[in-house]
């Protein structure tokens, strides 16, 4: 499955960079070539590799994810983005979800009422393995601007068009 996400990636977008698409706040990442870390301020999204590597660090801590593995940041970060895996016949490909902070806090009370307690701070990244019916939900994002609604509810935490 992973592999039939890299083709609809593929297919909308042709050229390196960061692609919009239709849908507000998705975008299709894109790179034929390896890059030096590149420091940015990663807003809060969610990142599906479908072909391609990436290592993101953030002050000590390295996170690595390829296919079958997302990244996910919850609040502002300043982190280093590298891309290790790319190539003319392979470029790297990523699906970007910007997520709403907002509705973020909403989950998390509605998960843990009356907040977290005795926790550890944590980092507000982490990188783990695509559950396949999330892999299945992303896949099927419909690329026709028609299909906006549908998407919308698929993906209820992504954040509202500015």
């Amino acid at each position: 499955m992973i592999e039939r996400l890299a083709r609809i990636l593929a297919d909308n977008c042709r050229k390196d960079g960061v692609a919009e698409t239709v849908v507000p706040r998705v975008h299709i990442l894109r790179s034929v070539t390896p890059t030096e870390a590149v420091p940015i301020l990663h807003k809060p999204a969610v990142c599906f590799v479908a072909q391609g590597r990436k290592q993101t660090t953030l002050a000590d801590q390295v996170y690595l994810y390829e296919p079958m593995k997302f990244l996910i940041v919850s609040v502002d970060l300043p982190i280093a983005g590298q891309i290790l895996e790319a190539s003319h016949e392979k470029p790297y490909l990523c699906l970007r979800l910007d997520l709403d902070p907002g509705a973020i806090a909403d989950v998390v009370s509605a998960a843990v009422p009356g907040g977290l307690r005795n926790e550890a701070p944590q980092r507000g990244i982490a990188v783990s393995d695509v559950p396949a019916p999330l892999l299945d939900a992303v896949v099927r994002l419909p690329p026709e601007a028609s299909r906006r609604a549908a998407i919308a509810a698929l993906f209820k935490y992504v954040a509202p068009p500015p």
